[in-house]
Parts: C-alpha cells; sequence; structure tokens
C-alpha cells in the first residue's frame, strides 16, 4: 500500500482489514459525511441513540457507502459512546478514502 493514509484509518496487522475512527452524531436529520473532528470522521446518523438502533444504522451505513457486505463491518469500540470504532474488510485502503471523502 502506497500514500499516507488519514488519521482516522489504520491498517491492522492483516493488512485487508482496516480500523476507522469515527465521531458519531446519532439523532441528525440526515444520515451523512460530516467532515473531520478529533482525528476521527464525523458521521451523521438518522437513528436516535436509543437500544443500539443508532450503532446498527451506522454499520448499515458504512457497509452501504463502502459497497461491501454488512457482515464485513463490525464495531469494536465505543458502543456506547460517540467515538467509535470500526473494522472493515473487504476493501483497500485507496477505495475506503475514496468513498469517504469529505
Amino acid at each position: 500500500m502506497s500514500g499516507i493514509l488519514p488519521v482516522w484509518l489504520v491498517p491492522t496487522e492483516n493488512d485487508q482489514v482496516f480500523r476507522i475512527s469515527i465521531y458519531a452524531q446519532p439523532g441528525a436529520k440526515k444520515s451523512g459525511l460530516a467532515g473531520e473532528f478529533d482525528r476521527a470522521l464525523k458521521i451523521k446518523i438518522l437513528s436516535p441513540p436509543v437500544g443500539g438502533a443508532a450503532n446498527e444504522a451506522l454499520t448499515t451505513w458504512i457497509a452501504q457507502i463502502l459497497g461491501i457486505r454488512q457482515s464485513n463491518v463490525r464495531l469494536v469500540l465505543g458502543s456506547t459512546s460517540r467515538r467509535k470504532v470500526f473494522e472493515v474488510r473487504g476493501i483497500g485502503a485507496p477505495e475506503i478514502c475514496r468513498k469517504l471523502v469529505v
């Protein structure tokens, strides 16, 4: 892999799995990218932060935007926090960056 990755995208030792740091804003009027915030990708999500609904909606949204199966997106940190880390597989860093351009 060549080039410099954004601070919110980190490869794992597997190099086919990447971690994306996200700052979530649940309960938004519309789901979508909202820039970068404190070394994380800020994503507005329509669902409220009740009963894991926002986490599920965020997982679905990430899979759809990246064009991968939802089973290839996994929340690994921050289930009850606005700060979250997701692991994604089945897509390379250049494509992740291209699809998550702010």
